[in-house]
């Protein structure tokens, strides 16, 4: 009661982010990466979640691809047709015409097995999104683009702050401003919508939103 009612302000949204009326999403394959950054939407959800099969093949490829696309490198060249037709080739338009790039890792519920600390798997949104990063933040915060997340499924205010502290690690190991990695929380279920002000609240340095999923 204390935070609903208290009087406090979350972090100012940066300006990649100020414009958010069109967000499209969808897989970390290459095709689809290439033409949704291209397709002149405000938003791109890059989406190591649903619409992304948790195979470790999936979830490296799709790493490897964030990685081409955050240095301008991404291209794919469709296969040749049954009678030796050229596939078609597909290319990234220039920085500036890109939608802005926004990562959505998996739930906290879901492990990924083939990475284990002392013996236990690690947290599969926490691989993806420290994956991500260690690779594509300092590119992206050179740019003034974040890097910016999508972060699915919690339940409670609790969950919001052990993302704000391994969030906060992850920015000390890899020497990024304390704040600079900024994230949008989606509200799916019933026990977040009752405690909105206090997710906003625990990650009041860096949450630029929350979006009420279907």
């Amino acid at each position: 009661r204390a935070l609903r009612e208290g009087d406090w302000k979350v972090a100012a949204i940066p300006a990649a982010l100020q414009d958010r009326r069109v967000e499209i999403t969808g897989p970390v394959d290459p095709k689809m990466v290439i033409n949704a950054l291209n397709s002149g939407a405000k938003v791109f959800m890059a989406d190591f979640e649903d619409s992304t099969s948790p195979t470790w093949a999936s979830l490296i490829g799709g790493q490897q691809t964030m990685i081409a696309a955050v240095a301008g490198t991404l291209a794919f060249t469709a296969p040749a047709s049954a009678n030796g037709t050229p596939g078609k080739q597909y290319a990234l338009k220039p920085f500036e015409e890109q939608a802005v790039l926004v990562v959505r890792p998996r739930g906290w519920h879901l492990d990924e097995k083939h990475v284990r600390i002392d013996g236990t798997p690690i947290a599969g949104g926490l691989f993806d999104l420290a994956v991500f990063a260690f690779h594509n933040a300092k590119a992206l915060a050179a740019k003034d683009r974040g890097p910016y997340f999508y972060l699915p499924k919690l339940q409670s205010m609790e969950e919001a702050a052990l993302w704000e502290t391994a969030l906060s690690h992850i920015e000390t190991a890899l020497g990024l401003a304390q704040g600079q990695m900024k994230v949008t929380v989606l509200i799916e279920t019933l026990p977040a919508v009752f405690e909105m002000d206090e997710i906003l609240h625990a990650l009041r340095g860096r949450i630029v939103g929350l979006n009420c999923g279907r």
